[in-house]
């Protein structure tokens, strides 16, 4: 069994994943380096120390969160399509060969969240992948639907938080309150104790391990969008097809503008860092309006490549897309082993999370163009090949694109 060569990946997704893995780290990190995991969860505001910060998280919640991992998940779908029918090409059992692919995907996942850290999105993407296989077959136009659908419910499901009582919120606060002392005193004692790794599994992994069933509708549907978008050859005819993204980046701005400018004026107001329900308000308006935005940085730039060209610096982010789950995975190791070894954890300030971003990128940005020179794929890619096609009849390869 041959799997797919490399000169059959789509530059273009290379480039959007490693930048999308650049915006996710972005938003991820003050969760790795802090307690903020247990203040969002319990609809708690932290409000940054001082005016520049405060300004930095704002651009960050503006333009970054939301949008970066929604588009990895469009990836995603658009990555199944390829895996499938470039399997069912070459007559192999593509469903089962996808199936021990999220089976991998899962254990990653799980170890991740269980022995790092609250926000791994592996577990939810092996999850959602399997909901996929239900629309393999199914036409273009209805993949579509199915997106917009489960999407809907998603969010409409997710704005019943504006209709809790200001009493229940303030009691889940309260509560909040209690579980971050205990958090702090959790995270005190040292990585190896009992005591931690209890704290971990029941206030953490089990939270989150519940919260799977809710987001499952927000990730397939778009894994669906990824699917009908790869269905149309949007990404492997992207020079053909740049009407499309034209399109597409005009009307995500048209769409996103009315949410940014919903947003300004709640960010700025006195009561943002203290009443829940303009935080729940302000978080709804950001999760919709992060969605047309992921449109308008793909579009973007396909639209520059397929014009221009890579270039030096896109090539490297090409590589560290090429590289994503070694490179996801990496993200977490540097970053928390870094934050409890040099004992600065729950200290940094927003800057100070956003200097820890670029030190990371720009290391990855700089191996990750060495490690494929000298071998074909990142190491954890080599593993996930190896345990998909473990027990085939030859070793084969493919391009996770």
């Amino acid at each position: 069994m041959r799997g797919v060569e490399q000169h059959e990946r789509v530059e273009t997704l290379d480039i959007i994943r490693g930048i999308a893995l650049m915006g996710i780290l972005l938003i991820n990190v003050h969760i790795m380096t802090s307690l903020d995991f247990f203040k969002e969860a319990y609809g708690i505001q932290a409000q940054p120390e001082t005016a520049f910060d405060n300004i930095l998280a704002a651009l960050i919640e503006f333009f970054i969160e939301g949008s970066f991992i929604s588009t990895f998940s469009i990836l995603f779908g658009i990555g199944f399509y390829l895996f499938m029918t470039r399997a069912e090409a070459k007559g192999w059992p593509e469903r089962r060969l996808f199936v021990k692919r999220l089976l991998a995907l899962g254990v990653f996942g799980l170890l991740h969240l269980i022995v790092f850290w609250v926000g791994d999105i592996l577990l939810y993407y092996a999850v959602g992948g399997f909901f996929l296989l239900l629309f393999y077959k199914v036409r273009e136009k209805f993949l579509l639907v199915w997106s917009l659908v489960l999407l809907g419910v998603f969010f409409l499901f997710y704005s019943t938080q504006l209709l809790i009582p200001d009493s229940f919120m303030k009691a889940m606060q309260a509560t909040g309150y209690n579980v971050l002392d205990e958090a702090e005193a959790a995270y005190e004692v040292p990585f190896f104790s009992a005591a931690y790794w209890q704290f971990r599994f029941q206030e953490e992994v089990l939270l989150v391990l519940g919260q799977i069933p809710l987001l499952i509708p927000y990730v397939l549907g778009l894994f669906l969008f990824g699917f009908y978008a790869a269905k149309k050859e949007w990404f492997q005819r992207a020079a053909e097809k740049r009407i499309v993204f034209k399109r597409m980046l005009i009307g995500g701005l048209i769409a996103a503008v009315p949410f940014l400018a919903l947003m300004i004026p709640m960010r700025l107001s006195d009561t943002f860092f203290t009443d829940p329900g303009v935080i729940y308000q302000y978080d709804l308006l950001l999760r919709i309006g992060s969605l047309p935005l992921a449109l308008v940085y793909i579009s973007a730039i396909t639209l520059y490549v397929t014009s221009r060209g890579a270039g030096p610096l896109l090539n490297r982010f090409g590589a560290m897309g090429r590289m994503a789950l070694t490179n996801y995975l990496s993200h977490t190791v540097l970053i928390v082993l870094f934050i409890h070894v040099s004992g600065l954890f729950n200290t940094l300030t927003v800057t100070g999370n956003v200097i820890v971003v670029i030190a990371v990128v720009a290391l990855q940005l700089w191996w990750s163009p060495i490690i494929l020179r000298r071998w074909q794929y990142g190491p954890m890619e080599a593993l996930w090949r190896k345990l998909t096609y473990a027990g085939s009849s030859k070793k084969a390869t493919d391009s996770h694109t």
